[in-house]
């Protein structure tokens, strides 16, 4: 992932291709290993923060190892914030174009006049595999109401097999694009902490932002999304 941004990137489009792999995961070897103590004390830590709810924001890391637990470490404060404020309500969300899982290019101004939760996430990142089964309770709960999540991984190229897995183990429904280079979630979080939401509301723009996943941030997430689909479309 990319190194945290000091200033807001100047560009307000962005259009990227991924590399997919074969989506097949290695077998392991036969014989039993002992676990390394800092992955069990992860796995621990882990299981813990799933338990209480709490799931700090992972810091930013100029090339976080994608298969290991010792690639993450607490960052900012957990931070909810709605947007800076503008003639319709917030900023215009920049477009981008990313590859999803399937394979299909998936545009944000395709999905103009519905909600869409931009949800920034890696493999490498805990909290962010904690914040996943909310993410997706959210989806189901209100996708019939024009309510749209863009899972969007900032995982390598290399690190596609292990993507597909956390799909499968989590049972995401909603759609997973791959932002290799970390370009997109710059746009739209210069610090590039995860994990990282925005809001976009039926306008297309961004009516919330969302640094990490505490106690309480789903219910603020969920009341911001019943308010912008209620609100409907200003055109």
């Amino acid at each position: 992932m990319n190194s945290a941004c000091d200033n807001e990137p100047s560009v307000d489009s962005v259009t990227l291709r991924s590399t997919q792999g074969d989506g097949r995961v290695p077998r392991t070897a036969s014989r039993r290993r002992r676990t390394p103590r800092r992955l069990r004390s992860g796995t621990v830590a882990l299981a813990l923060a799933l338990a209480l709810g709490v799931f700090p924001a992972c810091a930013p890391s100029a090339s976080p190892p994608a298969n290991s637990a010792d690639g993450v470490s607490t960052g900012t404060a957990p931070e909810t914030t709605p947007a800076s404020t503008g003639e319709a309500g917030g900023a215009v969300a920049a477009d981008f174009e990313l590859v999803g899982l399937d394979g299909e290019a998936i545009r944000l101004t395709d999905l103009k006049g519905q909600v869409v939760l931009l949800d920034f996430w890696a493999t490498w990142c805990d909290p962010c595999l904690g914040a996943l089964p909310h993410i997706e309770e959210l989806y189901e709960k209100h996708k019939d109401a024009g309510f749209v999540v863009l899972g969007i991984s900032t995982d390598g190229p290399e690190s596609v097999s292990q993507v597909r897995r956390v799909v499968r183990r989590l049972g995401l429904k909603f759609p997973i694009l791959l932002d290799s280079e970390s370009e997109v979630n710059a746009l739209y979080n210069p610090k590039t902490s995860l994990p990282f939401s925005a809001l976009v509301n039926r306008d297309g723009r961004i009516v919330l932002r969302q640094e990490s996943y505490t106690p309480g941030s789903q219910d603020k997430l969920e009341a911001a999304i019943e308010s912008a689909l209620a609100a409907g479309s200003a055109k």
